[in-house]
């Protein structure tokens, strides 16, 4: 099962159960890939869409906390969402497959290295870290 038909389950499954917040807000998400993407989107696309909406709901929370408004509607959107997201790669995995990046490719500018690691594990690392180690291997 594809990342969209295992929303489309989710959404028939909060249906039944009456569960409208998450209905409601899966519909949305399905919405979404649906006017992105069509009607058969690739988990790729599907994985963009959700992660433009953490993003946004994380925004959304940021702004609330500083005006100290509650974010129980944004954290509980959130919770929907972390069972599609992948698991992301620990600093030791990070490290172990950018230096096997450097060893195959003799690649010394952290900017391509950065490109070679996304071509291979794109959505799986935070970007921020591999960042950060490819400084570090490069010193």
């Amino acid at each position: 099962m594809n990342l969209n038909e295992e929303i489309s389950a989710d959404f028939i499954s909060a249906y039944k159960a009456k569960d409208l917040n998450k209905k409601n807000f899966l519909g949305v998400l399905k919405g979404g890939i649906k006017n992105r993407y069509g009607a058969s989107p690739s988990d790729d696309n599907v994985l963009k869409e959700i992660k433009a909406m953490v993003k946004g709901l994380n925004d959304t929370i940021a702004c609330k906390v500083k005006v100290s408004s509650p974010v129980d509607s944004e954290e509980l959107e959130l919770s929907y969402l972390d069972k599609y997201l992948p698991s992301l790669m620990g600093e030791s995995e990070i490290r172990l497959n950018i230096k096997s990046i450097m060893v195959e490719s003799g690649e010394i500018n952290a900017g391509k290295l950065i490109g070679l690691f996304n071509k291979t594990y794109s959505g799986k690392a935070d970007n921020k870290m591999v960042s950060r180690i490819i400084q570090e291997e490069l010193i």
